[in-house]
């Protein structure tokens, strides 16, 4: 039995899709809680922690393209991929 009769792709961009909705909006609500409960010096160095996360995930982002060549790239054989 099916719950959902949805192709793959649609199911995937609709997972991804509220997932991005939670996410964002676990970040608004909890973003004024969390601002509250923290000093200015404990808040800048948690925006400071948070800043350097981002650009280590946007630079391992940046070699996610050739693993995708990699993997559904048009060569048959093994070795040619």
């Amino acid at each position: 039995m099916q719950i959902w009769s949805l192709s793959t792709p649609i199911k995937n961009i609709i997972l991804y899709g509220t997932s991005i909705v939670l996410m964002k909006g676990v970040s608004l609500i909890m973003l004024p809680y969390i601002a509250t409960h923290l000093s200015q010096s404990e808040l800048g160095r948690l925006e400071v922690l948070s800043t350097i996360a981002i650009i280590i995930s946007i630079i391992f982002g940046l070699s996610l393209h050739e693993a995708l060549y990699r993997f559904s790239g048009i060569a048959n054989e093994n070795k040619k991929k």
